[in-house]
């Protein structure tokens, strides 16, 4: 019973995790400039490394890493769709993103 449910829950947010990440590479791509995307990228990589040494060191629940876990997404999911809708020609025209 409650384990058919943990691995169940566990397969869905890995297919969630799977479909996230190819999918804010596309985004990211599309959104920042060829020559600040290394500087940038590493900046995202603070938190995300914070948000697993923070996890690590906590004892809690796997229920409760699992709701953190699609807390954080739920939030990047929004991110993601504030960033896609706040251009009105589309992520692909050169002309969406500015230089710095």
């Amino acid at each position: 019973g409650n384990l058919k449910i943990s691995f169940a829950s566990f397969l869905i947010f890995e297919f969630c995790v799977g479909i996230y990440f190819p999918s804010v590479g596309i985004v990211k791509s599309q959104v920042v400039p060829e020559k600040f995307r290394a500087s940038i990228y590493n900046l995202y990589r603070v938190p995300l490394n914070a948000v697993v040494v923070g996890l690590l060191l906590t004892n809690m629940k796997m229920v409760k890493v699992y709701q953190m876990c699609s807390l954080l997404l739920s939030i990047a999911l929004v991110s993601i769709c504030a960033i896609m809708s706040t251009s009105t020609r589309g992520p692909c025209d050169p002309n969406t993103v500015k230089n710095v």
